[in-house]
Formats: C-alpha cells, sequence, structure tokens
C-alpha cells in the first residue's frame, strides 16, 4: 500500500462548509458588537458634548448673574445718588424761589418808594421853583418901584422926527442901544449909576450874569417885563 494521505472531497466540502458558516456567524457578532460599540461611543460622546455645554452656559449665568447682582448694586447706588440730589435740588429750588420771591417783592417796594420819591422830589421842586419864582417876581417889583422904569417919547424929538422911545429909569434917559451920545452928559452919568445901582441889586435876586450885551436898556425892559 501507500503511505500518502486519502481524501475524500465530500468531507472537505462538509468540512468547508461548517467552517463557512461558523465564520459567517462570528461575522454578524463581529458586526452587531461593532455596532453596539459605536452606538455606546456616539451616546457617550453626545453626553459628554451635553455636559460640556451645561458646563459652559452654567459658566456664562453665573458670570451673567454676577453682572447682574453688580448692575443692581450700582443701579441703587446711582438711584440713591439721584434720589440725594433731587432733594437737594428741591431744597435750593424752594430756597431760591422764596429769594426771588422777595427780590420781587422789594424791587416792587423800591420801585413804589423811588417813584414816590421822585413824585415828592418833583413836587418840591416844583413848589421851590414857584417859591422862587414869586419871591423873585416880588423882588423885582421891590426893586422896580424903587427906581420907576419906563419907555417914553420926549415931545422935543418927536418933532424933529426921532419916534423911537427911549428908557427911562428914575426920570432921566438911558441911551439908545450903544450910542453914549444920544443923551446929554448929566442925564448919562445919572441914568447908568441908577442902572448900575439896579444891576448890582437884581443879580443877587435873579441869579443873573453881571455883563450884558444888549445894550443899555436891555436889562432895563427885562425888569419892565418882570414888573
Amino acid at each position: 500500500g501507500s503511505n500518502l494521505p486519502s481524501c475524500c472531497a465530500a468531507c472537505v466540502n462538509t468540512r468547508l462548509f461548517e467552517y463557512h458558516a461558523t465564520l459567517r456567524l462570528r461575522r454578524n457578532l463581529r458586526d452587531t458588537l461593532q455596532s453596539r460599540i459605536a452606538a455606546r461611543l456616539e451616546a457617550k460622546r453626545k453626553a459628554e458634548e451635553q455636559r460640556m455645554w451645561k458646563l459652559s452656559k452654567a459658566h456664562d449665568i453665573k458670570e451673567l448673574r454676577d453682572r447682574l447682582s453688580e448692575l443692581k448694586s450700582r443701579t441703587a447706588l446711582e438711584k440713591m445718588k439721584i434720589k440725594q440730589a433731587s432733594s437737594d435740588l428741591k431744597v435750593k429750588s424752594g430756597t431760591l424761589n422764596v429769594a426771588f420771591i422777595t427780590l420781587k417783592t422789594k424791587q416792587t417796594d423800591s420801585s413804589t418808594m423811588h417813584t414816590n420819591a421822585m413824585k415828592a422830589a418833583q413836587m418840591g421842586l416844583m413848589a421851590t421853583t414857584s417859591e422862587r419864582l414869586k419871591r423873585q417876581s416880588k423882588a423885582v417889583k421891590q426893586l422896580c418901584r424903587l427906581f420907576p422904569m419906563r419907555r417914553a417919547i420926549i415931545d422935543g424929538e418927536k418933532k424933529d422926527g426921532h419916534s423911537d422911545p427911549y428908557d427911562v429909569i428914575c426920570g432921566v434917559r438911558l441911551p439908545r442901544g450903544l450910542d453914549p451920545h444920544s443923551v446929554p452928559s448929566e442925564e448919562l452919568s445919572a441914568s447908568l449909576g441908577y442902572m448900575l445901582q439896579v444891576l448890582s441889586i437884581a443879580i443877587h435876586i435873579l441869579s443873573a450874569p453881571a455883563l450884558h450885551v444888549a445894550g443899555f436898556g436891555g436889562f432895563l425892559f427885562t425888569c419892565m417885563a418882570a414888573e
């Protein structure tokens, strides 16, 4: 006989079929286990992501709460400051209103007093002026009685064609205008003496200037008009 092993095709096929069936079962088991592992890993990954998201949001919420608490404290402090400032402003406004009312009252009283004082001063001035004018008029009248003054036309000169009147004081003639030769020298000296005497008295009564440029008869005419 021969020492070579002998094989049966049917036996080989049977054994191959068994190996193939076992291999297919193990492959299915492997796929099943891989699917389970992948599902568990995916679930674990999602759970980890969710946990990290929760931690992040919790941290953000904590920061927001701290920020909110800080803002509340700051807002309360600002409200307190505003309330204090408003209270101070009300007090100052009240004081200012009282001062304004007092000032307005004093201004009205001052205006009234000023108006009354002006009216009183004007009335006093008018009364003083009236009294002064009365006294001046009385003094001038007395002066004119003491030194009679008038205007007259001399009969002889009227016949000669001179119709201009003379200013006469105490019965003697004053020169016409600035012409000292229009009257005799004796009348000129007498009339000018009277005139100087009247002038020296009248300037104190009328508070008038002592110098005149209206001629010899200008002041005499003024005194006659006042009389």
